[in-house]
């Protein structure tokens, strides 16, 4: 397995380091017995990693919070329906952006919603460079997006809140 830190945003929407939605994608390289040459695009995230590699060296890891992806590798499909992704504190984004604060996410397959600064929705099928927001068209995708993610924290007895603009509020509301 290859894989680093996830990357700088290089400019997109003005930021040029990390700590920002844009800078969210982590590449990731497995060579290996059992695994299949090619590309992927199945959902997968860092935390999946311990448990895929625990399979992989024949034993598991219970207790873990990740999904194991050894399947993707095999060539047999799988990865994550969803997963929410959050950055509760915010951090430095670098070339006088200042801080950036919170944000938070769901990533599917097909689509990406993000709360940061208002809501943000993409269809990743028809932009999968993340250009044209489409929220104001798909209220009711928005709405389910952030029930998931509330409805996952309260599960976990998540200990920080994350941000709903009042734009979106009021979507919620609506529903």
């Amino acid at each position: 397995m290859f894989t680093s830190d996830n990357g700088m945003s290089w400019g997109v929407d003005g930021f040029p380091l990390k700590n920002v939605p844009e800078a969210g994608r982590l590449p990731v390289y497995f060579a290996g017995k059992d695994v299949v040459e090619g590309h992927t695009n199945a959902l997968v995230s860092n935390i999946d990693f311990g448990p895929t590699l625990a399979d992989l060296g024949g034993t598991s890891m219970p207790s873990a919070h990740g999904v194991n992806f050894a399947r993707v590798l095999n060539g047999n499909g799988g990865g994550r329906d969803w997963m929410l992704e959050d950055h509760p504190v915010g951090g430095f984004t670098g070339g006088g952006m200042g801080h950036s604060g919170p944000w938070w996410g769901i990533r599917t397959p097909t689509w990406h919603y993000v709360e940061w600064r208002g809501p943000h929705l993409f269809d990743l099928r028809d932009d999968p460079l993340e250009m044209h927001d489409v929220s104001a068209q798909n209220p009711d995708r928005m709405a389910r997006f952030v029930n998931m993610a509330l409805d996952t924290m309260r599960a976990q007895n998540a200990r920080w809140v994350i941000p709903i603009s009042q734009e979106t509020q009021d979507v919620l509301a609506s529903q």
